[in-house]
């Protein structure tokens, strides 16, 4: 009779929020690739700049994603407020780690190009959902 009993159901990546977290990924993708041509007008030194800081944004958000939106038990809440725990302090710590490690290590690094890089990638899916442009279908926009 044990067989009979449902299951809860497992939810993750094949949910409909995979295609969002697609879409908001592919967002900063665009953004770490756009912003460093910008700032190749200035130099080849901000435009590198630009590049790394938009993927120290880029790789921290999508291990968070991929973390967090990894398939669960529905019946398991604590996992998955541990899992945002986890996935919240890994990326504070990765971020914290590759800034002290880039600008210890490189001396070309320019600050500014590095941390509009950086912003414009970590706010690029705030933006995104505010414009209504990251994916997702609309019945989920209400």
């Amino acid at each position: 009779m044990a067989l009979l009993t449902p299951q809860p159901k497992v939810q993750g990546f094949a949910d409909p929020g995979r295609g969002l977290v697609k879409s908001l990924l592919g967002t900063q993708i665009a953004a770490t690739i756009l912003c460093p041509l910008l700032f190749l007008l200035q130099s080849a030194d901000a435009a590198l700049s630009a590049l790394l800081g938009g993927l120290v944004a880029l790789l921290g958000l999508a291990w968070q994603a991929m973390r967090f939106f990894r398939p669960y038990r529905a019946s398991q809440p604590q996992e998955v407020l541990a899992a945002m725990v986890v996935s919240e302090v890994f990326k504070l710590v990765f971020i914290g780690l590759a800034f002290a490690l880039l600008f210890k290590t490189l001396d070309w690094l320019e600050p500014l190009p590095f941390l509009i890089g950086f912003i414009l990638v970590y706010l690029t899916p705030l933006v995104a959902s505010l414009l209504g442009l990251a994916g997702g279908s609309k019945r989920n926009r209400a």
